[in-house]
This record gives structure tokens, C-alpha cells and sequence, in this order.
């Protein structure tokens, strides 16, 4: 599911660059950009009495200005949040094949809000999502 949302956003925000569960790599890495999007999933799984299934994903953003940051975070937020009945397209990475998705509901579990400015002084920016989804 979170390939599909990656694949979303880079569809709708062409400009920008997006990292998939590699928040470690991000944050050490001295060659990566300043300004990045990386999605992180965590629990989810399907739920029996529905038929779909759900997961949590936290959005991140950072640039090198507080407002281009803040910015970021809140367009991104913005495109998704409360999104039901969206269909999040067909992926392949690593030669593996993510059938499209649909949303039941995406809740924005909190707004975004600023987390940190990490060692190269970039703000660091925040939102965690719970997707409902099942696929097409």
C-alpha cells in the first residue's frame, strides 16, 4: 500500500523527491537532498469483520527554510487527508507488481506539526495517516 501512495504523490507532486521506509538512510546519508518527502508505514494488517485493511503511515518533509518546509508538509497533507474512495494506481518496484488500491477512508491522525531541525539546521515536519484500503 505504501508503494501505491508514493506512486500517488509522485504523480501529483512531480517536483519531488519521495524515499519509502528508508527514514534512517535519509537522515544519515550526507548526499541526499535538502528537500525530501519520506513515507514510513508501520502497523496495518487486515481487519476480518470488514474485509479491509488497514495501516498507519507517517508522512515527513523537510527543506532548508521553516516556511518552504511548513509549506510542504501542508500540501502534502492536504492532498490526502480525508481522501475516501481514492484509488491509488498500480506500482511495480523491484519487479514486484502493487495492484491498485482503493481507500475506504484516510484519516489524518494529527496535523502537521514540526518535529525537529536536524543537524544541517533543515526544519523537519509531520503528519501520521490511518489508510482503510482494499484492492481494486
Amino acid at each position: 500500500m505504501i508503494y501505491n501512495l508514493a506512486q500517488y504523490l509522485k504523480t501529483n507532486f512531480p517536483s519531488e523527491t519521495i524515499y519509502v521506509n528508508q527514514k534512517h538512510k535519509v537522515l544519515t546519508d550526507p548526499i541526499i537532498a535538502d528537500r525530501i518527502v519520506v513515507l514510513t508505514d508501520s502497523a496495518g494488517g487486515l481487519q476480518p469483520k470488514t474485509g479491509w485493511a488497514r495501516a498507519r503511515v507517517q508522512v515527513y518533509a523537510r527543506d532548508v527554510d521553516n516556511v518552504v518546509s511548513k509549506e510542504l508538509i501542508t500540501e502534502l497533507y492536504n492532498a490526502i487527508k480525508d481522501s475516501n474512495g481514492l484509488t491509488l494506481p498500480t506500482v511495480t518496484v523491484n519487479s514486484i507488481v502493487y495492484p491498485a488500491i482503493t481507500t475506504g477512508q484516510i484519516i489524518a491522525d494529527q496535523t502537521p506539526a514540526q518535529i525537529n531541525i536536524d543537524d544541517q539546521d533543515r526544519p523537519e515536519w509531520v503528519f501520521n495517516l490511518t489508510i482503510q484500503y482494499t484492492e481494486v
